[in-house]
């Protein structure tokens, strides 16, 4: 391994940590529903809207974010954003107000926004074009650990309550952001696109916006994600308690198999592209199984043994795996130039997900709620309620495949 070799992976390695802290963020909320409901005194519909306020900020920023991490270089903007993110927990950690604890998740967002942009960014400068849909899917899998972990919050937020759980990423923030200050170089030669290859920011954003292919390769990234963002990061945890009438400790493990599955599909799907020679077929496989397995899920976990649900649980997220390549096609559509404004165009789409689904489910649980109140009057939701709202997943994966027959093919060998 050559001395540019060693310091490109640690680079990436620096970013994609970055990339993980954010998920930590993204899917903590999922750990503690019951705690935040009872803090706030909030229904499911109203607990949605809390999570999601990560989204608001993190779409609208997902093109600027493009924009200027093409003109200026990802160091800074991975730096500045990963304080952001530390200053967000900071603020979440210390409120009672839910209009704070809002505004604590939406600067959460924001600095969360350019983190796998970001990483792309320095993954196609580092990396030669051959190595960068596996390397993005070890970025992928990275990431994906990151919400595996909550197996690990839900017993810290059991044990010692949820503030505690956010004092801790507020200091894992800090450490994050000097890391980022300490290692990260834009690009080997020190130049970040050829003279050549500038362009202005309107035309960044005009040339991206009229590509039809990153378009139809956007929604078709967002639909394979509903699993992810609009259930897995919120209201898995919820939904494996009451169907399978399991403790919360318990269901975050078994929510995590399926990030840890996601984690382990990404890299698996990359190398299957260059085996068959086909990002589309390759996605097609992957909405293929994510339907099967999560139908499955969504409406037979209770008749299942709970060892056989997690497995479906890992399947699962190893079945949506193929998401990954969604980046790699869209970056294929454009120039190199317009790299990273095409990845936070496309990111935008995908995570219009979570903004849609984290709240729509809420509200659908909502209005099938029976009136059951807990002790503390919560809203309580008997299985029905779940199942019906959890029919999201297996349409956004119908979705998908229609969508995919509009994906022009561009494998390269």
């Amino acid at each position: 391994m050559t001395k540019k070799t060693s310091l490109a992976w640690v680079i990436w390695a620096t970013a994609a940590f970055f990339y993980f802290y954010e998920m930590l963020l993204r899917v903590s909320p999922g750990v503690m529903t019951q705690e935040l409901m009872e803090t706030f005194y909030v229904s499911s519909t109203s607990l949605g809207l809390l999570s999601s306020f990560y989204y608001y900020s993190y779409n609208v920023l997902q093109l600027p974010c493009g924009i200027i991490v093409d003109k200026i270089g990802p160091r800074a903007i991975i730096t500045s954003s990963c304080f952001l993110c530390a200053l967000g927990a900071g603020l979440f950690y210390s409120t009672d107000s839910l209009a704070v604890a809002k505004a604590a998740r939406f600067i959460m967002g924001m600095g969360s926004a350019c983190a796998f942009i970001s990483t792309l960014k320095l993954t196609a400068a580092w990396f030669p074009v051959s190595q960068f849909a596996i390397v993005t899917g070890f970025t992928v899998m990275l990431g994906k650990l990151g919400g595996a972990s909550q197996a690990i919050m839900s017993p810290v937020v059991s044990n010692y309550g949820w503030r505690t759980l956010y004092l801790t990423l507020f200091i894992i923030g800090l450490f994050a952001t000097l890391m980022c200050f300490l290692f990260i170089k834009n690009k080997p030669d020190g130049k970040l696109v050829k003279e050549e290859e500038t362009t202005t920011t309107l035309s960044c954003i005009g040339r991206v916006m009229k590509n039809r292919q990153v378009w139809y390769i956007g929604l078709v990234g967002g639909l394979m994600y509903i699993p992810i963002t609009g259930f897995g990061e919120l209201w898995s945890v919820p939904f494996l308690t009451r169907v399978c009438d399991i403790n919360n400790a318990t269901a975050s493990q078994i929510t995590g198999l399926l990030y840890l599955g996601f984690s382990i599909g990404s890299p698996l799907f990359a190398a299957l592209t260059n085996k068959i020679k086909s990002h589309v077929r390759v996605m097609i496989i992957s909405c293929t199984a994510a339907l099967i397995i999560f139908s499955i899920i969504c409406y037979a976990a209770q008749l299942l043994p709970l060892y056989i649900v997690a497995v479906l649980y890992c399947l699962g997220g190893a079945s949506i795996a193929g998401q990954v390549l969604t980046f790699t096609v869209a970056k294929e559509n454009t120039s190199i130039a317009l790299s990273g404004t095409t990845v936070g165009f496309t990111n935008m789409l995908v995570m219009l997900s979570a903004i849609i689904c984290q709240p729509l489910i809420g509200w659908v649980l909502d209005k099938n709620w029976t009136g059951l109140l807990s002790e503390t009057g919560i809203r309580i939701y008997d299985k029905s309620a779940y199942q019906i709202a959890s029919l999201s997943i297996p349409i956004g994966m119908l979705l998908c495949l229609l969508l995919l027959q509009f994906v022009k093919e561009t494998y390269k060998e």
